[in-house]
């Protein structure tokens, strides 16, 4: 209705113009002077009338650039080019301050970080070494820790998520069993296979494929993602080797109890026996809320273990390693593998990897 008054409005006074343009037009002097002091008063209004205009001309410039820059909003929100580096800044680095904790609580917080993963730094060079070769578990040691110390690093300087990050369990042993092992592709083959899925991996998350891909997931699968990772992990630090020795390998159950369970009778008991100790002392102060309860348990049990070492020394420790069985090598012979026990030598050493630019792409030609 408003929207036809308006017309009716507009062709009336339309009309009214057309009819005073076909009468004689007569103007007197003091018609002339009224229009001649009306005309300041006239530019005003005009005036007030074109700054009147202005805010509807920026609102619509405004309307066209938020057009124009929604695509660009849409990419850069929904791929993998947006960042905040917000948190570097002195007056609270990382927004310690802003998150209600203390300097001291992240500095124990990831202490116990990486006292908790650095079992990958020996469990994925002894994976690793599968393929690659003994003589070359000391570079995958190395590698292991520069891969760990530099992601983990870009994690909080970057994204600012108190997160480690380290080499995978479960592609390592897939790169070793599957791709190595079971499909006889070289390791260096391999290596270069790994090396062009790194780059993949960082297009894919730049494009914003990597997010459209994991929010396709359902959320019950990735919880139970989650909870199998947990209890891989678990299953994996329960087994000898660099684990707490309580179950072993059986033909017909697949795992059972590393039985007799007493000191005398079996030589993995004492390495069971303090791990147990150490598990059930970081649970209790878990539970009792003890800060820092991951870091009193293994620290403590750390301690244990290099001052039995050091006191009895590999040849007498009751925490001798490996599992299962060792031998004096100054007996023996070569016969068995040399009795050792964890306890540290030197504080630090200059690394050294042989292995790296170790790339192959004879697999292409092959092909």
């Amino acid at each position: 209705r408003g929207d036809y008054r308006e017309a009716f409005l507009a062709t009336t006074h339309c009309n009214a113009a057309k009819e005073d343009d076909r009468r004689p037009r007569t103007t007197t002097t003091a018609d002339s002077e009224k229009t001649f002091h009306d005309l300041p008063s006239a530019m005003e209004t005009d005036r007030e009338a074109a700054t009147a205009m202005e805010p509807m001309e920026e609102e619509t410039k405004t309307e066209h650039t938020e057009r124009s820059s929604g695509w660009r909003a849409w990419v850069w929100e929904n791929t993998g080019v947006a960042y905040d580096v917000a948190h570097l800044n002195r007056a609270d680095p990382f927004f310690v301050k802003r998150s209600g904790v203390t300097w001291w609580t992240e500095i124990r917080a990831g202490t116990v970080t990486f006292l908790t993963m650095s079992f990958i730094l020996p469990v994925n060079a002894l994976i690793m070494s599968i393929a690659i070769g003994e003589e070359h578990k000391d570079d995958l040691v190395v590698a292991t820790a520069v891969v760990s110390a530099v992601s983990s690093a870009l994690m909080g300087l970057l994204a600012n998520y108190p997160f480690g990050l380290a080499p995978g369990m479960g592609m390592n042993a897939y790169f070793v069993f599957t791709v190595v092992l079971q499909k006889q592709v070289e390791w260096q083959d391999a290596l270069t296979a790994v090396f062009f899925s790194g780059w993949l991996f960082l297009i894919t998350t730049i494009l914003g494929l990597r997010r459209f891909v994991l929010s396709c997931i359902p959320r019950g699968v990735q919880l139970a993602l989650s909870a199998g990772i947990g209890l891989f992990l678990a299953f994996i630090g329960a087994q000898p080797g660099g684990g707490m020795g309580i179950i072993v390998g059986d033909p017909v159950t697949l795992v059972r109890l590393n039985e007799p369970l007493t000191v005398e009778g079996n030589y993995d008991a004492s390495k069971m026996w303090l791990s147990v100790v150490v598990l059930i002392l970081t649970a209790t102060m878990l539970a009792l809320k003890v800060p820092g309860a991951p870091l009193v348990g293994i620290v403590f049990g750390t301690l244990i273990a290099w001052a039995e070492c050091w006191a009895r020394g590999p040849s007498a420790s009751a925490l001798d390693y490996p599992f299962g069985e060792c031998a004096d090598v100054s007996q023996t012979g070569l016969n068995g593998t040399e009795c050792f026990c964890y306890a540290p030598e030197r504080v630090a050493a200059i690394p050294k990897i042989d292995t790296a630019g170790a790339f192959s792409f004879d697999f292409i030609q092959k092909k």
